[in-house]
């Protein structure tokens, strides 16, 4: 499974200002790729067990990413029709912040590139679209055969850059099979590939191949990775590029309702932003019990999905608790619930402190 030296040169990505091979001859060998076919074939007959854990996994908390059929429709909004075109693949809310400031920098030493942001979650998509109406988008396709074929067909890239996650085999050695530059940035290693060999390590050696350039987060990461790329891949620690980043004003109109809303004097705000998970809303609402007892105050809380409003409702006033929702402007109560995007990084500014999502599953934010 590891990519050998002829296959890269064959698959190259087109160099900026020269015609690409039609689309058709660039599907087939997408199609045709060993080892994509081998992939896709092991996927295709663990599909019952990856389902039912996927069903377990999800089936709660309903991320809106993983049950959309726009990621298999591959909805798009394309503008222009420019070269190189350079396509930005994102998660969702933070990850657009850090897409926002490289694609200005892009802009700026390459003025006639053309950029498309490619989002994972479907409302971040939707929020973009109407805040953003001339950006060119499109959404990030489910890492199966049959999406990620239609999205290249599609889309059409020269460069795909993703942002922290890099296991998305599919995408990445399609786009790498279909002719473009693969990079990836502000990446994370949790370094699994480390501690096991056989076919486990082979994959890994496999979609790190496909990549022309890897930046990771830290020299750790960096280190971790390095053990299972190829020598000619470049792999850089750049540390974490959205600690750079500069919370985004909002508009002074929207700014006064949000603390219109949260009426911070009228008693302290305690925050939990980007809450991953009911569970991890349910162990902040147990804890903000607890600090009621001792102190006066109030919870403002911002789930990273905002697909469960009901559930939230539901788990805040079985509490006893009272709940006001910001997209209702609902008066004052003991948990103001964030379920608007864009107003997170203000709200922080108003509260007290701040517990953030992620810290107890998961590598955080």
């Amino acid at each position: 499974m590891i990519r050998d030296e002829a296959s890269s040169q064959q698959t190259a990505a087109t160099p900026a200002g020269a015609v690409k091979p039609s689309k058709l001859p660039r599907t087939l060998a997408v199609l045709f790729d060993p080892r994509l076919a081998l992939w896709n074939i092991a996927l295709l007959l663990f599909s019952p067990i990856l389902l039912f854990m996927k069903v377990r996994r999800y089936g709660k908390k309903h991320p809106p990413q993983e049950f959309s059929m726009a990621r298999w429709r591959v909805d798009t909004r394309l503008k222009g029709e420019a070269r190189p075109h350079v396509v930005f693949v994102a998660a969702s809310y933070g990850e657009v912040l850090l897409v926002t400031r490289l694609s200005q920098a892009l802009r700026q030493q390459r003025p006639n590139a053309r950029i498309t942001w490619a989002i994972r979650d479907p409302l971040n998509l939707n929020e973009i679209k109407a805040k953003q109406p001339d950006q060119s988008l499109a959404i990030q396709p489910y890492d199966s055969f049959y999406p990620v074929a239609k999205w290249l067909n599609v889309v059409d890239p020269d460069v795909v850059v993703l942002m922290e996650r890099y296991n998305f085999p599919n995408l990445v050695a399609a786009s790498k099979i279909w002719g473009c530059k693969v990079v990836l940035v502000n990446g994370r290693a949790k370094g699994a590939y480390q501690k096991v060999g056989g076919l486990v390590r082979s994959f890994y050696k496999w979609v790190f191949g496909c990549y022309d350039l890897l930046m990771f987060q830290s020299d750790d990461d960096a280190q971790k990775a390095r053990t299972v790329v190829r020598a000619n891949v470049p792999v850089l620690q750049t540390g974490n590029m959205k600690m750079d980043l500069v919370a985004s004003d909002i508009a002074t109109d929207r700014a006064e309702r949000v603390r219109q809303w949260l009426a911070p004097d009228v008693s302290a705000i305690l925050a939990a932003g980007s809450t991953d998970e009911l569970q991890e809303d349910q162990f902040v609402l147990d804890a903000f019990v607890k600090v009621r007892r001792e102190r006066d105050c109030r919870l403002l809380l911002a789930p990273r999905n905002l697909d469960r409003p009901s559930a939230l409702k539901d788990e805040i006033e079985s509490r006893g608790l009272k709940v006001s929702f910001r997209s209702n402007m609902d008066p004052p109560a003991d948990v103001h619930v964030l379920d608007t995007m864009g107003e997170l990084a203000y709200a922080y500014s108003l509260t007290a402190g701040a517990y953030v999502g992620g810290a107890l599953l998961g590598m955080g934010h």
